[in-house]
């Protein structure tokens, strides 16, 4: 049998074959060799599986039905061998030397910490980095965390503990967006803490493909969501936490307004109406907005306060079109 991987890469697959070839030659490239590359065709009707084809052992090639992100990666996280995983999407890439300074980070962590790494928005129009980097540095114990639950990391920035990753039990396939943010959160409700390390991961790309579709969020969508901040208040009311559940009760509530006020956006407004009830549940100063949002919807409440925003948008877009 041969020797186990210390990482399995896992790159989940949709209709990318514009990008796909990029992803994955960004691993093949790294100077760290004791990896694995799980490939996880979902679904996909284009040509994504003809290029996962053409790497033949160089990777290991997963197919399966449509079944979504979540479930693709789950997928790969079984048959990987790997001690650590990193999930990297097919449309994003991995800046040199990448794996190698996050293994050895990854590796120097006590049990139940987990890396992560800075990203960089990468412009497809203009063929370049359009944003410089960022992480927060996050030191174990400190009260910021609730600055970083409301600007996590995204999914490829992370380097999972495999063990870890299974006892928290992997990716929800029921949620179709923020998969990623509920694994993390439920990571930390569980008492694991993120640690950053200053070093470059992978540029997220900004365009639109079939693959990541830009699209209007529906009704059913932000009810699991707001499903999700439910479970999310029972785990915090249950957990033994290494931060003040203080700090991690305002980070999940003013994410949870957040949403809220995309759900209103989006004519979900009894659904948003139960998540500002949550986020206000969750911690007293938990609204997330401008200064002049919070005075507003202090004085009127939260429905109110987004249309009075709304009409006020309105008026200035008017006014810069008859300028």
């Amino acid at each position: 049998m041969a020797p186990t991987p210390i990482l399995s890469v896992i790159i989940p697959v949709y209709n990318a074959e514009r990008t796909l070839r990029t992803a994955i030659d960004s691993v093949i490239m790294q100077r760290c060799h004791d990896v694995e590359i799980v490939v996880v065709d979902d679904g996909s009707t284009d040509g994504s599986w003809g290029i996962i084809e053409s790497y033949g052992d160089r990777i290991v090639a997963l197919r399966q039905e449509n079944a979504g992100a979540s479930a693709a990666r789950n997928h790969g996280a079984r048959v990987g061998r790997g001690r650590f995983l990193k999930f990297l999407d097919s449309d994003d890439f991995l800046f040199p030397e990448a794996l190698e300074k996050q293994i050895e980070h990854a590796k120097g962590l006590p049990e139940g910490a987990i890396s992560f790494g800075e990203e960089v928005s990468w412009s497809e129009e203009l063929g370049r980095v359009s944003s410089a980097g960022r992480t927060i540095m996050f030191p174990p114990g400190s009260a910021r965390i609730d600055r970083f639950l409301t600007a996590l990391p995204t999914i490829s920035a992370w380097m999972y503990p495999r063990q870890l990753f299974e006892e928290i039990g992997g990716f929800d396939v029921k949620l179709a967006l923020l998969d990623d943010f509920d694994f993390c959160c439920r990571a930390i409700l569980a008492g694991c803490v993120p640690c950053a390390t200053p070093t470059l991961i992978f540029a997220y790309r900004q365009h639109e493909t079939p693959g990541r579709i830009s699209r209007r969020k529906s009704p059913e969508d932000f009810a699991s969501i707001m499903s999700m901040y439910r479970d999310f208040t029972r785990r915090l009311e249950a957990s033994e936490l290494q931060y003040s559940k203080d700090a991690v009760a305002k980070g999940l509530a003013k994410h949870c307004w957040v949403n809220a006020r995309t759900a209103h956006r989006h004519g979900c407004e009894d659904i948003a109406r139960e998540m500002f009830d949550i986020a206000r549940n969750l911690h007293g100063d938990g609204v997330a907005g401008s200064p002049i949002y919070r005075v507003i919807e202090k004085i009127v409440g939260p429905i109110r306060a987004e249309t009075i925003g709304a009409g006020l948008k309105s008026v200035v877009a008017g006014r810069r079109g008859t300028q």
